[in-house]
């Protein structure tokens, strides 16, 4: 009976509990809850790659060339036009991830969600803003919380691409599709990009459960230290002009020469936060192991991670 009594009063205690403001902020090197000021919240959870945005090494492409995302919609449209091709997204986007993979995650004791989404889930290729922009974001979020699960809002592909790479949605590598990453020194570009962090921020604005904005998946294709240092504060200074409270989080995923030396990947990539005025900050290493063939390996990254 004894231990039925403290089951009972935990069970009347736990609403009490769960009460506790969900909204996340930085408290020194520690995300807490109510704002900053409550408990230490760990995030452990999962990545949505291939939803939003198909990544050929996650999600392969058919075998007639496609190179990417970007090729799959223009392919898409120039056979059956734009209404069919959203269409066919719809469809696939609406049966990729349901409500059974987020009652999975959940059940699995995952509390984060990363949600990668590139400029084309917002806005056409001239950049136009598609009328069902947030459709997507909008049901994670909303549907991620009802489950107190968080949701970290991913910018994995800006406007003329932050690299070569699939990964930003497109590939730019001209020897092998006869262009290249155009964001860096394109002002219209980081104009787009601006805009979309202002539309996004202002929207998510005050919601418990979007844990962060991340600004830029990893900048690789960066000139510099310096010009990342640039956008970054630019991008973070158009967030905070429309939500002052949500975290910000930037990556270190870039390697190059600085004042004479070599670096990579490093915190050194990124300024101390006090020197730019950034705060509720969340700084972010990608550790990747390569040899994908050792599982020993690999479950030794997912450890660490």
């Amino acid at each position: 009976m004894k231990s039925l009594f403290f089951t009972a009063a935990w069970l009347a205690l736990a609403p009490a509990v769960m009460a506790a403001d969900p909204f996340l902020a930085a408290n020194g090197n520690d995300l807490r809850n109510d704002r900053g000021r409550g408990d230490v919240v760990l995030l452990r959870g999962v990545n949505l790659g291939g939803w939003l945005l198909h990544e050929p090494w996650m999600s392969p492409m058919d075998g007639s060339g496609l190179h990417d995302h970007y090729s799959a919609l223009e392919t898409l449209d120039r056979r059956f036009g734009r209404e069919v091709r959203d269409s066919l997204v719809d469809t696939f986007e609406d049966h990729y991830i349901t409500e059974w993979d987020l009652d999975f995650i959940a059940a699995e004791g995952f509390n984060v969600i990363r949600l990668p989404f590139w400029y084309r889930t917002l806005q056409e290729e001239d950049g136009t803003w598609r009328k069902d922009a947030f459709e997507r974001i909008d049901w994670l979020v909303r549907e991620a919380g009802k489950r107190r699960i968080y949701t970290v809002l991913d910018l994995h592909g800006v406007p003329g691409g932050q690299s070569d790479g699939e990964a930003t949605g497109r590939v730019r590598k001209k020897e092998k599709t006869g262009v290249t990453p155009d964001f860096w020194d394109n002002e219209a570009n980081v104009r787009r990009t601006d805009e979309i962090w202002t539309r996004v921020a202002a929207r998510y604005k005050g919601n418990p459960w979007v844990a962060a904005y991340d600004l830029i998946n990893e900048p690789m294709g960066a000139p510099s230290r310096d010009r990342i240092w640039q956008v970054y504060d630019r991008l973070y200074h158009a967030v905070r002009k429309v939500d002052p409270d949500h975290i910000v989080t930037v990556e270190v995923c870039w390697s190059g020469r600085v004042d004479g030396r070599d670096i990579g990947w490093c915190w050194e990539i990124l300024p101390r936060p006090e020197t730019k005025g950034w705060t509720n900050m969340w700084y972010q290493l990608h550790n990747y192991e390569w040899d994908w063939n050792n599982l020993e390996k690999q479950m030794y990254l997912l450890s660490f991670l």
